[in-house]
């Protein structure tokens, strides 16, 4: 496991996928992320242990109930998760104390490279409350002392 005085490598591998094309479903560098693949990819390098692929919603619900993350506080390395109880829609890895770092600005019809250049979609960061919809911010266990 990943300890507290690693944040900050893991940071910097998050910041090395800046400019990667979001892509509906994506979970790879060659073809680019959604927002939950990004984020598994970051975990995984964490060493938070995932037996499939998850949307964000499930995600949330995956690291609560194994208790591998907890509620927290903004904070470099937690994981912000943005829409409502009824349905998470969205999820960021936090760099620092205000700023994320996600796979946005693309939806369902982002299903290829061309598609995500004309939107502007791709991995990229952002201020914490860059939406008006977050929900919770949780410390994923490579965080924990």
């Amino acid at each position: 496991m990943i300890y507290v005085t690693d944040i900050k490598m893991l940071i910097a591998y998050s910041l090395t996928f800046v400019g990667i094309p979001y892509l509906w479903g994506g979970e790879s560098r060659e073809l680019g992320y959604d927002c939950s693949g990004f984020v598994i990819e970051i975990l995984k390098a964490g060493k938070i242990d995932l037996p499939k692929d998850f949307t964000s919603h499930s995600l949330y619900n995956y690291l609560l109930k194994s208790h591998q993350a907890q509620f927290s506080i903004a904070q470099p390395g937690a994981l912000v998760f943005y829409g409502s109880r009824k349905r998470i829609t969205h999820v960021a890895f936090m760099i620092d104390y205000k700023r994320v770092i996600e796979a946005g600005g693309g939806d369902s019809s982002t299903v290829n490279r061309k598609i995500a250049e004309k939107q502007g979609a791709s991995i990229r960061i952002k201020d914490l409350n860059h939406r008006n919809d977050m929900l919770e911010i949780l410390r994923p266990a490579y965080l924990f002392e």
